[in-house]
């Protein structure tokens, strides 16, 4: 999430409670594990956008995968 301002190594601050809404950076659960990445959204079609180009975006979401929180706050390591 380099191209979000989240570097290798941050601590992450993520809000169980937040509306995971279409631009917000989440914690997903995807294939039984944990993913951070922006979520879209566009009318009834969901995936999980990378803002690394190291990463492939996320497109094939099934029932399994979740969201699991929002991330509010990124500290970086100096």
């Amino acid at each position: 999430m380099t191209g979000a301002g989240i570097q290798d190594g941050a601590i992450l601050v993520v809000d169980r409670s937040e509306e995971a809404r279409d631009g917000r950076i989440v914690v997903a659960v995807v294939g039984g594990g944990h993913t951070v990445k922006r979520l879209r959204r566009s009318g009834v079609r969901c995936w999980l956008e990378s803002a690394n180009p190291a990463y492939a975006d996320i497109t094939d979401l099934d029932d399994e995968s979740r969201v699991w929180g929002v991330v509010t706050f990124a500290i970086n390591p100096l």
